[in-house]
Order: C-alpha cells, then sequence, then structure tokens
C-alpha cells in the first residue's frame, strides 16, 4: 500500500511538473511578435513616411479643420529657471534645517 502512493505521488509531481512546463512555455506564445496576441507598440517606428494630402483644384480647404489644434506659442518672456527645491527646505546659507 505505502508503495502504491508513493508511486501515485511520484506520478502526480511528475504530471504538475511537466503541465507546468508545458503551460510556461504556451504563454510565451501568446505574447510573442508571432503569437495570437502580438504587440503593436513600437510599430510606429516602422513607418514611412508619405506626401502631405492635396487638395485638388476647385475645391475648398474650409470644410478641414484640424482635430487636435496645436496653440500658437508665447514665448514673450524668457525662459525662467525652475527651482526643484521646495522652499524652506534650506536656509539662506545653503546648509539643511
Amino acid at each position: 500500500m505505502k508503495k502504491l502512493f508513493l508511486l501515485f505521488k511520484l506520478f502526480l509531481l511528475l504530471f504538475l511538473l511537466l503541465n507546468t512546463g508545458i503551460y510556461l512555455t504556451g504563454c510565451s506564445f501568446f505574447g510573442s511578435d508571432s503569437g495570437i496576441f502580438q504587440s503593436h507598440g513600437k510599430q510606429y517606428l516602422k513607418a514611412k513616411n508619405i506626401p502631405p494630402q492635396k487638395i485638388p483644384a476647385g475645391v475648398s480647404s474650409a470644410a478641414i479643420v484640424s482635430d487636435y489644434p496645436i496653440p500658437a506659442r508665447q514665448d514673450s518672456e524668457k525662459a525662467k529657471d525652475v527651482n526643484l527645491i521646495p522652499p524652506g527646505l534650506y536656509d539662506k546659507t545653503g546648509v539643511g534645517q
């Protein structure tokens, strides 16, 4: 009876180890570039430039509106230095409080 129980435990352990290995290698298939669920996160790096769109003669471009308009820049002032140290962190001598 003990021999049968040990044989059953060995068979169960071997079965679990083999299934775990199969499942883990199967998961890499789903997330790879050639698998079922392909990642398209870096596909823009392979994109090619196309010439700008030309409007045919006799057609008005007044109906063309940008979906994401870029506002005009307003840099009348020079760029200001930004201090990343919170006020009150250092005293006037530069030594921490």
